[in-house]
């Protein structure tokens, strides 16, 4: 399979399988990990030269398989110990390349408070159930309707409406109380 080939099947197939992740995920931070781990997966497969007839149903099949492996490496890493990274010198020093590449009209004030909004309102969102988290990811990251988010995760639309209304609303809530002070 060509790297073309490969690019257009991951095009054609990414949202389809994301949104399956996203369903059978315990938890909404651990998604990202999955889904490059399933193309990975599927990468790996096509240059070995696996004969596919169903791309959909083979990505399907690797990522169920995907997100048991993760939570079972997930449960077994709790016994372990991680050392902290430390950056060499050579690392700093190529960050501070990296800062001057930055254009000088960049508004760092406006991008800081841009992403501590956004910081604020995902903390947030990371204390509700999972299902208002998969609701948010649905509804604005794939622009998907009330219905098409209560089809995909079975359950009522008017409860898909109260978890999106009530969030943001408690939300504004919050956040009016933190600027009245």
């Amino acid at each position: 399979m060509t790297d073309e080939r490969f690019e257009q099947i991951y095009k054609d197939t990414y949202n389809y399988v994301l949104k399956y992740i996203i369903s059978n995920c315990a938890n909404m931070q651990d998604v990202n990990d999955i889904i490059q781990d399933t193309y990975v997966g599927f990468y790996t497969s096509c240059k070995k030269g696996k004969k596919i007839n169903n791309y959909y149903s083979y990505l399907i099949g690797i990522a169920d398989k995907k997100i048991k492996d993760y939570y079972r490496a997930r449960y077994k890493r709790r016994f372990l110990f991680f050392p902290t990274i430390i950056k060499d010198n050579e690392e700093k020093e190529k960050e501070k390349e990296l800062i001057n590449l930055i254009p000088s009209d960049y508004n760092l004030e406006k991008k800081l408070f841009e992403k501590w909004e956004l910081d604020n309102f995902m903390k947030f969102l990371l204390k509700q159930k999972q299902v208002i988290i998969k609701t948010f990811y649905f509804y604005f990251y794939f622009n998907m309707t009330m219905k098409e988010i209560s089809k995909e995760l079975n359950i009522n639309e008017s409860t898909i409406k109260s978890y999106i209304y009530r969030t943001l609303n408690s939300y504004r809530d919050i956040q009016k109380g933190e600027h009245d002070v």
